[in-house]
């Protein structure tokens, strides 16, 4: 077991990497490097921390690793790939009130030591591990949702192929009646909004045919917009 072993578990994406693209990729990166510096989990790879150094390390594969800015994907991706971004713009800083992590704040730091000062001089990563538990809720709650398309009903064509499954409607009716195109000769359309008439039961006109593209009947109250 080694530093990259360890490496291999927590840190197995460097924070520069191209696919850390999003806030939210950004802090689960984090949130895994964090877990990692757990002193267990260091022990468990070999490797140490010396209280007041901001690297991990094994004295006999000497592949230190800097907890830093630098392999920090939320500190990459805010001060260094989105232009005009400030560490204040960080998702972390944001749930501190716009302090960032290596910053006390007396309100914010019962603790009496900024987060990353916290684990870098008392070797412990739970204050930064609550902190970015909140950042990723943050971000989650502040993700613009990608709302589904609504389904659109479109008037059946001139042109619709025979068999082919369709709503029929009159104005002013109440439900949706599922038709096929007819395969008679004599179907034809006639004059009007949407109508289909057929010269054999001419007693047979619809004001509204549908096509139902597999979204079922409209909502009863669905009124298409001819000529527009």
């Amino acid at each position: 077991m080694s530093t990259q072993s360890w490496k291999d578990e927590f840190y197995s994406v460097e924070a520069y990497d191209t696919s850390l693209d999003t806030d939210l990729k950004c802090v689960d990166h984090a949130i895994q490097k964090w877990t990692g510096l757990y002193r267990p989990n260091l022990v468990r790879h070999n490797t140490t921390h010396a209280r007041g150094d901001q690297h991990i390390d094994n004295v006999c594969d000497s592949n230190p690793l800097e907890i830093n800015a630098k392999s920090c994907a939320l500190c990459v991706r805010h001060i260094r790939k989105i232009p005009g971004s400030k560490c204040g713009d960080c998702p972390l800083a944001k749930v501190r009130g716009g302090v960032p992590c290596d910053e006390y704040r007396s309100k914010l730091d019962d603790s009496g030591e900024a987060p990353y000062a916290e684990w870098k001089v008392k070797d412990n990563p739970t204050p930064m591990l609550n902190w970015l538990y909140k950042a990723r809720t943050y971000v989650l709650d502040n993700m613009k949702v990608v709302e589904e398309p609504k389904p659109q009903w479109v008037l059946a064509p001139r042109d619709t192929p025979v068999d082919t499954k369709v709503w029929c409607k009159n104005k002013g009716g109440t439900y949706w009646i599922p038709r096929y195109h007819s395969t008679y000769p004599e179907h034809s359309f006639s004059h009007g909004a949407n109508e289909w008439s057929n010269n054999a039961t001419p007693f047979t006109r619809w004001d509204y045919i549908v096509l139902d593209n597999g979204m079922g009947a409209p909502p009863k109250d669905w009124e298409p917009k001819i000529g527009g």
